[in-house]
């Protein structure tokens, strides 16, 4: 097989993963679990809108493996460079918002974040509360999730 054809598919398939990648965490934090019907749709019509793109349209098993080498590679170098440089975990990854405080929610950042007041409620519901205004702290983790610290004395749901 043909080592500037294998060359060309690697590069072009980093390419294509850094694209994504940071489209997707432009589009905010949200956990594959919390995904709509139509966010998984995007995923894989987006998967295979890029395949052509990554091998070059060609079929071949050694084009494919070079490709999903590529992508296991990145993975993996990218997840130990942010274990080694926790400084880049802000542009690449993202820190918690705070999305409650002092049983207020933050409107702004809620917004931002792309959590609607039913989310927050149902993940509030979740931890036994019985309103948001019985949370202390609420903070979207990186990952899409909620964590609710509640007030002292909070009543349960």
């Amino acid at each position: 097989m043909d080592v500037g054809l294998l060359a060309a598919v690697a590069v072009r398939t980093a390419v294509v993963l850094g694209l994504l990648v940071v489209a997707l965490r432009w589009t905010g934090k949200r956990q594959a679990g919390e995904m709509k019907s139509h966010d998984l749709v995007t995923v894989l019509v987006a998967a295979n809108a890029v395949q052509n793109a990554m091998t070059r349209g060609d079929g071949r098993l050694g084009v494919a493996l070079v490709s999903a080498g590529t992508l296991i590679f990145l993975g993996w170098l990218a997840a130990t460079a942010l274990g080694r440089r926790p400084g880049w975990q802000r542009p690449f990854v993202g820190v918690p918002t705070v999305i409650v405080e002092d049983g207020r929610p933050r409107g702004r950042d809620l917004r931002r974040e792309g959590v609607s007041r039913e989310q927050l409620e149902a993940a509030v519901r979740d931890r036994g509360l019985a309103d948001v205004r019985d949370v202390r702290l609420a903070v979207l983790e990186v990952d899409g999730t909620i964590s609710v610290i509640p007030r002292e004395g909070a009543a349960k749901a």
